[in-house]
């Protein structure tokens, strides 16, 4: 199976950008924190502000992230809520089957497990994770330096 290809963007910050091996014709989107669609939940709409603010920070967001950040938003609540119930649950459940007790894994369990492993995935792609992150370099703004600055 083939590797997806890094964002242009990522390999830049990188430093691994090969300006050779480039898409010429590659969309160039401006940095940009995406409207929030108004039917996310409580929990999922602070999540998409707050990291908007983390990935705009970053310069990584842009218009087009915006559905990749609600899917992000939405494992994240669907994982928090699966927790709050096993908090209060537990793992486990006891159903009764001609006479016998048997023990079974909460639904939840499942839905926190997918979640967290959907949560995963999106967080590396927008480089949220320590390692996925350390791979990025941060480009700063060149700096003007007047002959002036160099004689104080």
């Amino acid at each position: 199976m083939a590797r997806r290809p890094k964002p242009t963007k990522i390999k830049e910050m990188q430093g691994t950008l090969q300006k050779c091996r480039t898409n010429k014709d590659e969309p160039k989107l401006d940095i940009c924190i995406p409207q929030a669609p108004a039917d996310l939940d409580e929990k999922a709409m602070i999540a998409f502000q707050d990291l908007g603010v983390v990935l705009h920070s970053m310069q990584v967001l842009t218009i087009a992230d915006r559905y990749g950040l609600v899917l992000l938003v939405e494992a994240w609540s669907r994982w928090r809520e699966a927790v709050s119930v096993i908090k209060k649950k537990g793992l486990t459940y006891e159903t009764h089957n001609e006479g016998n007790t048997v023990v079974r894994p909460r639904p939840e369990v499942a839905i926190a497990d997918k979640s967290f492993n959907q949560c995963r995935s999106m967080l590396i792609e927008f480089g949220l994770t320590p390692a996925s992150r350390s791979k990025i370099n941060v480009i700063h703004d060149k700096v003007k330096i007047t002959i002036e600055d160099l004689i104080d």
